[in-house]
């Protein structure tokens, strides 16, 4: 837990030293804390602020924090139906997905 608090210290500095510059990589950063602290819902929300969420390393994001929302989350049926929908579109198209190279991409 103390390297999420770290982690939590590091975004906000970035934040605070950079506070124009790459909002997305940003974003993208405190969502998959979000994902790694298995607060699931609100890593989808995160995302839900990211503009070019078409890039593979932010649906990447999206199929993790919806494969956690459909392990841990209370939900209605048709909830459920409609994640584990996306988590399998997700999962088709990240199939070949390399997130080391997908994350160095976001860099200019």
């Amino acid at each position: 837990m103390q390297a999420h608090s770290e982690a939590e210290r590091t975004i906000q500095r970035l934040s605070k030293l950079y506070p124009n510059q790459r909002p997305d990589i940003r974003l993208g950063l405190t969502c998959r804390l979000a994902i790694e602290q298995g607060h699931f819902s609100r890593a989808l929300e995160i995302l839900g602020k990211i503009t070019n969420s078409n890039s593979a390393i932010y649906k990447a994001m999206q199929r993790d924090a919806v494969a956690g929302e459909l392990a841990s989350g209370v939900m209605t049926d048709e909830q459920r139906a409609g994640y584990e929908e996306i988590l399998t579109a997700l999962e088709q198209e990240l199939a070949s997905f390399d997130p080391n190279e997908a994350w160095l991409r976001l860099l200019p």
